[in-house]
Parts: structure tokens; sequence; C-alpha cells
């Protein structure tokens, strides 16, 4: 057996910088030829060690191997027994012997003496190791585990600075993904390289177990060219006995630090102290076993694996007897997570169920949207004699956990048992959200409201109730009513959170909906943050940072709608799976606004496969219009025409205020499928109903994709709109209006500047490819030349977007634009009378337009139109 050579399963990742190191140090001809590589167990030292004695062996030089171990450890020269011989004699006589023995007739310079766990060599091979640094006879390559004692001649090696010591660090996150797919051989899902990043932490033997380990149990598997892990991942015996052996080793009192760790989670150290004792809390930490804070922050395992592998070794009654104790020791402090936290505990402990702490901790699982957990807290709660209260905390989490049936059946018990006025109020807003959200029963959750706002005789109560009825008013398309409602009943006083969050969201929404969120922003990014605090406003938040995120996007404040998604990003856990798929919503919405076009798909995409089919509350609908206009932004003429009907289905009455977007999204269908006239059609459908409806911002947004698609009679509109709305939005597409309407491509040219400044890079190329045609009609072609440049360089930016505009500008043709829009629709392969009824024309004017533009271009074969646009 030959280490060097030998067959080692890691592909040697992320350490070029390291192996470049020591070359070049044991090159050097003015120092002692050494290093000393440290660094954790299992973070790759032997493997680097193995990779450089390898590539000198290739360059012809000559390979000493040794390995210090415990055993080994009590016996002269143990590591190096068999390189050297006879060990029989006096230290001296052995190390003179050795050394020979180890360089024997080999040129100076051309040995490598390689010692792995130098940290382990018994006191004679340590001293060897240093006289073969200080005689420089031979290079020397030694490996050290950090926070192990070393013999005084090895340390001695850096700390008396004989040779370098190369503290190897863990792999950084993209490494842990290239070694992981150079180990599984294909693609690896961004989501399983977060999860093998945070169990490893870069160790690289640890990676490679976990790994095999999930592999072989088939929670790692290849689907669709990648590689998915799917379930909880389950330490292996292989990794359970190489940790276990680790942590073992420093005995039962430290251990049980580390026990009570894995099966509570990260503690308090007071509360770890208290379970345990706060001498072995020191014990654990000086093993490095468990990581100690200095500041406020948990106590916590040293590894994540050193948990996980205690947790599989800990027996089931052990386990619930130190859950018990943890709870005890864990006085309460007033936290909702520690409230949270006991809880959870409790129930998988011993001790006898308190319903009091079970709905405190429901309320809490829902405010961080971990409906499931709610749903199981809130159940417990009831079992064990749990009030009104822990019912609600059910319902809300049966609603948002999309099993709206149940939620129905236990919203109506409520509503009819005998409760306080302010909890019945309570109730009724709750049951009217779910009707209004989830059963779709938008004008049934408005009676119920109306009906109880009837009879309600608390005005206080009575505010809550109006401001419900404002938001369902501005969200069915009734924006002035709704505004108007809403904020009479924020300014008369409301205490309610949910009451609150009603009235900004209304005014949110409706101030998006009429161009004047400019001076509300600070007020609306108040109330998120407020409805954060409140148990039962999780998931409202989310609908609400929806409507803002809107609002600020048909503004033109494109970076604070990026920054408010990233602000919800954060807020939500990673391990949820619908609040995360909300989330991709909001960032689909986001990234087409910014022209992140691919990406705002990926997304949408996403969301569409986790929500349809399961989500009534309008969640498929939002996501569905960035889809279908990014398809159609892209080009994808039949995956965004395919996805049209769908756009259809999942229509919402609860969401009437985003019609205009449905048809917009319609509108680039047809546009980007050649039907420019069509598209244009859709665009001023969408800001007719805009404008009936009291949305002067969408209108402004339906005009504005008319003006793209080159309707110039949408000029006049923006004319009149443009001035009395706020934000950076409304002047650059004026001007945009008026370049286009003038024919000035200088003009289109700093409409696009301004577009590309508030974020709005498609808009930006579409006006700089206007530009282009402007100038090229004006015989300007150094202009021209500049314009599409420009448009070239926001459509690279976009992702290659192929809206009309830019095609026209980079495929110019001596066509009218209605000669043109036929030519393409022919070279899909249409016929006339196809042609004419997706126009709305007569074959006859087809055949004509056919018949000129052919002339034209000198086209003799229906089959060449498809090359003009290749």
């Amino acid at each position: 057996y030959d280490p060097v050579v030998a067959a080692w399963p890691d592909p040697l990742v992320g350490r070029d910088e390291e192996l470049a190191f020591i070359a070049e140090t044991l090159a050097r001809a003015d120092a002692s030829r050494g290093v000393v590589i440290a660094g954790s167990a299992g973070v790759g030292k032997t493997r680097l060690a193995r990779e450089y004695a390898a590539r000198h062996r290739t360059l012809g030089g000559t390979v000493r191997w040794a390995s210090g171990t415990q055993t080994g450890a009590g016996i002269p020269l143990g590591a190096f027994a068999g390189l050297v011989g006879d060990v029989a004699g006096n230290p001296a006589q052995l190390l003179r012997r050795a050394t020979m023995n180890l360089l024997g007739d080999e040129a100076e310079g051309d040995v490598l003496v390689c010692v792995d766990d130098a940290h382990q060599l018994d006191d004679l091979s340590s001293v060897l190791l240093l006289q073969l640094v200080l005689q420089d006879r031979a290079a020397v390559l030694a490996t050290v585990r950090s926070g192990e004692p070393s013999p005084d001649a090895v340390s001695g090696l850096w700390s008396q600075s004989l040779v370098p010591r190369l503290d190897l660090q863990p792999l950084s996150d993209a490494e842990v993904g290239r070694l992981a797919e150079a180990l599984l051989g294909e693609e690896v899902a961004p989501d399983v390289v977060d999860r093998l990043v945070a169990i490893s932490r870069g160790n690289v033997l640890m990676l490679r177990l976990v790994i095999d380990g999930e592999r072989a149990a088939g929670r790692l598997r290849r689907d669709g060219g990648r590689w998915r892990w799917d379930g909880r991942f389950r330490p292996s015996p292989a990794l359970i006995d190489l940790v276990g052996q680790r942590v073992e080793r420093f005995g039962a009192p430290v251990v049980e630090v580390l026990d009570a760790l894995a099966v509570a989670g990260p503690l308090p150290v007071r509360v770890l102290a208290g379970v345990c004792s706060p001498e072995q809390v020191e014990a654990a930490e000086a093993a490095g076993l468990v990581a100690v804070p200095d500041s406020a922050a948990d106590a916590t395992a040293a590894h994540p694996l050193y948990a996980e592998v205690r947790r599989a070794r800990i027996g089931a009654f052990t386990a619930r007897r130190l859950r018990a104790r943890v709870v005890a020791a864990w006085h309460p402090d007033g936290t909702s997570r520690a409230v949270l936290r006991r809880a959870m505990l409790a129930m998988e402990s011993d001790l006898p169920p308190d319903p009091e702490l079970l709905t405190a901790a429901a309320m809490t699982a829902i405010q961080l949207l971990d409906w499931s957990l709610a749903e199981r807290l809130a159940g417990a709660a009831l079992s064990a004699g749990g009030s009104s209260e822990a019912r609600l905390a059910l319902a809300y989490s049966l609603s948002f956990n999309l099993r709206t049936e149940e939620a129905r059946s236990v919203l109506e018990e409520l509503c009819a048992a005998d409760l306080p006025p302010e909890d019945h109020v309570l109730v009724v807003m709750s049951r009217a959200a779910h009707l209004f959200w989830y059963r779709r029963a938008t004008e049934l959750a408005m009676g119920l409201v109306e009906e109880e706002l009837g009879r309600c005789p608390d005005p206080e109560l009575g505010r809550w109730l109006s401001a419900m009825l404002g938001l369902f008013e501005v969200c069915t398309g009734r924006v002035a009513d709704g505004l108007a409602r809403a904020e009479r009943a924020r300014s008369e006083g409301l205490s309610g959170p949910m009451a609150r969050l009603c009235a900004v969201w209304a005014e949110t929404a409706a101030r998006g909906a009429t161009g004047r969120l400019s001076d509300h922003r600070d007020a609306a990014t108040a109330a998120y943050v407020a409805a954060g605090e409140a148990f039962n406003l999780g998931q409202p938040r989310i609908g609400f940072a929806n409507y803002f995120l809107l609002g600020l996007v048909l503004s033109g404040y494109v970076a604070e709608a990026e920054a408010l998604v990233r602000r919800v990003d954060d807020d939500v856990d990673e391990g949820l799976p619908v609040p995360r798929l909300t989330v991709a919503v909001l960032r689909s919405i986001a990234a087409l606004a910014a022209g992140r076009v691919r990406e705002s798909r990926r997304y949408a995409a996403e969301a569409i496969a986790g929500l349809e089919g399961h989500d009534d509350s309008g969640w498929v609908l939002q996501a569905t219009i960035p889809y279908v206009t990014a398809s159609a932004l892209l080009g994808e003429r039949d995956t965004a025409a395919a996805a049209v009907p769908r756009l259809m289905r999942v229509r919402h009455p609860a969401h009437a205020l985003l019609e205009p977007e449905e048809l917009l999204a319609q509108a680039w269908v047809a546009a980007c499928s050649g039907a420019t006239s069509v598209g244009v059609a859709h665009a001023r459908r969408a800001a007719e109903l805009a404008r009936t409806r009291g949305q002067p911002a969408r209108e402004l947004t339906a005009l504005h994709a008319a003006l793209r698609l080159g309707d110039v009679e949408a000029a006049p509109r923006v004319e009149e709109l443009a001035p009395s709305l706020a934000g950076p939005r409304a002047p650059a597409v004026l001007l945009h209006a008026r370049g286009l309407a003038a024919d000035d491509g200088k003009a289109l040219l700093e409409a696009s500047a301004r577009l590309e400044e508030l974020g709005d890079r498609v808009a930006a190329a579409d006006a700089a490819a206007q530009a282009a045609t402007a100038f090229a009609q004006g015989g300007r072609h150094g202009s021209e030349l500049g314009a599409r440049e420009r448009a070239a360089r926001l459509q690279a930016a976009c992702d290659g977007v192929r809206t009309p505009a830019l095609e026209v500008a980079v495929r110019p043709l001596p066509l009218t634009s209605r000669e043109r829009e036929v030519v393409a629709l022919a070279a899909q392969q249409l016929s006339n009378k196809e042609i004419a009824e997706r126009l709305v024309v007569s074959v006859r004017t087809v055949e004509g337009h056919l018949y000129r533009a052919a002339a034209k271009l000198g086209i003799d074969h229906r089959a060449d139109y498809a090359k003009l646009f290749e």
C-alpha cells in the first residue's frame, strides 16, 4: 500500500492557492524547506498533502510518507518504523540511522518527507522531523490537527518560525457546490448546495459522508438532470461512528451538554447551565463540542453534525427527560420565540400539557408563518382544554395552510359562540377575510361585514369593520369608495392590529393605483413592520406587501420595490413551503419590473407549480401575470399563448383591481406573436378599464405599453394624465410619448435614459429602439447607430427580450407597420384566413398586404418570410 498513489475518492476542489503556496515555499533556497498544514479534523489536510506528494513524485522526486497515530505515540520512532527498519539502540544512533534510511542515496532536494497527523508523533519521531528541517536535506510537509496538543519539537517548527504554518480553512459555499457536483457527476440544485453547506460547514470528509449516506438512503436523487434532496437529513452509520468516536472520548458529563443541545436546539447559556452545570458547559466548550458566544446569542453545538449524531444515538426516554429538564430550567423571558420553543419541547417531554403556553406558542407560529406547526400546537391546546383563542389560532393556521373547508367550519362555530364583543368582531373579520380571499365569495364577505357593521353598538369596533370593508372595496375595483372609507376609519382611530393593517392596505393599494403613493411610502413601510408584531397577520402581511410592491412598480420606484422584496424574503424562513412560494411571486414581480425577465419567469413558474390546484386566494393569478408577460417578452410565443387560458381560469374576484394587468399580459402575448395591432387594442382596453375604475397609474402603464407598441394615438391622453401623477415613472412616460408623437429620436433617447435610471430596462430598450427607427427615417445614420447600440445593450441586459420595437430596430424592413405585421404572421406559417381572423380584417386585405410586401422585399416564395425573422 502506497498512500501517495492510492486511489482517493475525493477530487481536490478549492485548494489551488494552497498547493501553489506549498510548491513555492518548498522550492525556496533561502530558508528551511518545510510547511506545516494545520486544520480541523476532516477539513482536507491529508488530501492536500497527498495531492502535493503525488505531483512531486510525478516530477521525478522521491516521497517518504509517515503517519502519527495514538497507538504509535508510545513507541520510539513508531511513525517511521516502516521506513527506517530496526529501531534498536540509543536515541542518537537511532536518529542518525533513521535519517540515513529516509534519505538513502537520493540526491539532495529530491526527497519529500510527508508526516500526516504529526501532532500524534512520539518524542523521538518529532525530534527526527525537527532535524530533517534543520539539516535542510529534504523537503518536509507535515499535517497537524488544530486545537490538539503537539510535541514541543513539532509545535516549535512554526512557533520558532522554522517553517510556515498553513491553516487550512473549510471550503467556501461555492467550493462545496463544486465538490458536490464533482462527486455526483451532475448539476446539484441550489437548495441542495445550501443544505450541504449548512450541514457540513465546508468540512470535506463530512461532506462526502453526508452525500454518500443520503444518496444510499435514496433521499439524494437525480431528477431531471440535476440532484435533488428530499426529506429530513439522517446521519448514516458511517457518519454516526466517525463523529460519535470523536465526541464520546470526552466523557459522559461533557457529552451531556451536547445532548441537551441535540434534543432542544440552541439554548440561552443560562438555560444550558441550568440543565447541566456551569462546569460541564465550560468543559464542553473547552473540548470544542459546544460554541458559547460572547454576546447574547444562544449556545450551539460546535458543528451541526455533532448534534445530529447525538440525536440519532439518544434513546426516546432520555430525550424526553432532557426536554423536561430544559423546560423546567427555561424560565419565561417574555420573548415570543422562547414561548414557542418551550411549548414545542414541552409537547415532546413527560410534562403535562399547558393550554395557555400551547395557545401562545400557536400564535407565535402563525406570526412566523409556520402554519403546520401552528395547527399542531393549537390542536394540542384545544385537547388540553384551551379557550376560543386556541380555536381561532387553529382557524388561522388551517386557512393559511390552504385547508379552507376545515377553516370555514371552525370559524362558523366561533361566530355562533358567546364571545366578548371585541373577540366576536375579530372572529367576524377573520371569517370575512376567509370568505373573501380563500372562498372567492367576495359579495358574501362584504355582506357579512356590512351586516355586522349595521348592528355593532361600539364605534371603535365599527371602525374595525369599516377598515376591512374599505379594503374589500379597493380590491374589488371600487377604489375611490374604499379609499375614502379606510382613510376615515384610520383618521378616527383604530386600536386593533388587523383593522390597522386593513386600513393601510386599502390606502396603499388605492394610492398605488391612483399614482399617489409617493408620500405614503413611509407609512406603508411602518405598517409592514407593525404587522409583523401581531400573531394573526403573518400571511396578510405578505398580501399587503404584494400590493405595496405593485404600487411602487407603478410609480417607478423599482429599487425600493426590490428592497421591499428582499426584506420580505429575509422575514420568511426557508423551510416553510407555502410562504416561500408566495415570496417567489413577489420576487417574480420585482424581477420583471427591473428587466430580469428569465429570473422573473423562473420564480413565477416555481410559484405556479407549487400552488396551482391548492391555493384559492389569488397567488396563482399573481404569478401567472408575470409568467405570461415574461414568456411573451422573451419571444417564446407558444409558451406564452399556452398560459393565457390559465390566466383566464385563475381570475379571482378579490383581485379585480388587477384586471388591467391581466389585459396587458395578453397585449404582450399578441404583440410579441406578431399581431402588434391586436396587442395595441388589448393595451387600449386595459387603459380604458383602468380609467373607468379610477386607476390612473394603471391607465398610464397601459398607455405606455401602447406607446411601446407604436401607438402614437396614446400620446394625447398621456399628456393629460402624467402631470397629475407622482413618482418618477410619469415624467419618463410623458417624455416617451412626446418623442414618439414628434418622431423625435433625441427625446426618445432621453426617455430611454430616464426609464433606465428608474430601473425599467425593458421599456428603456424599447424607447432606444424607437429612437433608432426615428433617426433612420430622418437619415441620421450616426445617431441611428448609437441608439441601436444602446438598445442592443439594454436588450442583452434584459435576457435578450424580443419586443416589437426591438425587432423593428434590429431588422429594419422597407414595410409599413401593417405590412410588417402581416408578414410576421405569415412567417409563422399562418394561412391568410388565420391572419385575417387574428387581425380582424378581411382575407383580401391580408392578400393585398402580402402582395405589396413581396414586391418591396423581392420575395417569390411565402416560405422565405421566415428567414426575415431568424
